[in-house]
């Protein structure tokens, strides 16, 4: 009977100690993609508009922000986007943007952070729920919709023409 307890024992035990190290494992995944440093920091050189900027990171890269439709120069709201952005220094992605998929224009698509936290909330989803522009397609409904029950930014004024729209002439 001996050996059979010092067995159950050493059974006890490495089920114990694989356990420990399955769940440190775990969780040190999860704090490492959640939590983890981004290294892509990019340099803002210029602010074309509240949606298009000029970034340094490596080779200079036209940036179009994902998701989001800013107002167009001569459309109010406009210089409030533009200068939203232009008060961020830095900007961080979540890849090179050597490694970006571009869109078209030859510009390149992405969402930006403003500090290297991968759970840091992105600058696009706040200037939609600030009021600084408008979602594009269906990616910040969300905030939009907060924006426009708030009636903040270009959500204030009820009659505000959609960037779309005015582009088309709309006016």
């Amino acid at each position: 009977m001996g050996a059979f307890k010092r067995w159950l024992f050493i059974v006890i035990v490495v089920v114990v100690v694989i356990t420990c190290v399955l769940v440190a494992g775990l969780l040190f995944r999860t704090y490492n993609n959640e939590n983890s440093l981004i290294n892509n920091q990019a340099e803002i050189l210029r602010v074309i508009d509240g949606d298009t900027i000029v970034v340094k990171q490596g080779g200079v890269y036209i940036i179009r922000l994902a998701g989001i439709d800013c107002p167009e120069k001569g459309q109010p709201g406009f210089l409030e986007a533009k200068n939203f952005i232009k008060s961020k220094k830095v900007v961080y992605t979540e890849k090179p943007l050597a490694e970006t998929r571009r869109g078209r224009y030859n510009r390149v698509i992405s969402f930006l952070r403003s500090n290297p936290w991968r759970n840091a909330r992105e600058i696009n989803r706040d200037m939609v729920a600030l009021g600084f522009c408008w979602s594009y397609g269906k990616t910040f409904t969300r905030e939009e919709s907060l924006a426009k029950k708030l009636e903040l930014g270009v959500h204030a004024d009820r009659g505000a023409i959609h960037p779309k729209n005015w582009r088309k002439g709309a006016r």
